[in-house]
């Protein structure tokens, strides 16, 4: 799943489409009701939801900003201290850029620890958070 300002995307084989439509509800109903829009649709493989979506939403070559990211691990989400952490942290970024929130971690993913080189940190995060500085603010 990917979080941005203006729009969710949200990957699974794992659900059927009712499934699927029922797991984003709250997510659609709220959309709905501020005017945006929602489609939750079923499409035939991997390739044909990276031609609809993916290839559609290249930036150019030679982008100019400046990236970076975090790895926001799961024991963050379970205390208010930690949710309030996270918040601040991404609130911090909001003159800057946009943050860009990917549920895309293995968190739930039973794997063998050792069994791929993939770091401890990105098995125990629930978020990697990407962050774009789209403009220059000097601080003192």
């Amino acid at each position: 799943m990917q979080y941005q300002a203006d729009g969710i995307i949200n990957v699974t084989p794992l659900l059927s489409l009712e499934e699927a439509r029922e797991s984003v509800k709250e997510v659609t109903d709220y959309a709905l009701a501020q005017n945006g829009t929602a489609i939750v649709e079923e499409l035939p493989s991997w390739y044909s939801f990276y031609q609809k979506y993916v290839l559609q939403a290249q930036a150019g070559i030679g982008y100019g900003g400046i990236s970076g990211s975090w790895l926001m691990p799961g024991e963050n989400f379970t205390t208010e201290e930690g949710r309030q952490a996270i918040y601040e942290g991404l609130l911090a970024t909001l003159p800057y850029g946009n943050p860009n929130i990917i549920q895309a971690t293995p968190f739930l993913f039973n794997g063998t620890k050792g069994e791929t080189s993939v770091t401890d940190a990105w098995r125990g995060s629930l978020w990697h958070v990407r962050f774009s500085l789209v403009r220059y603010r000097e601080t003192v």
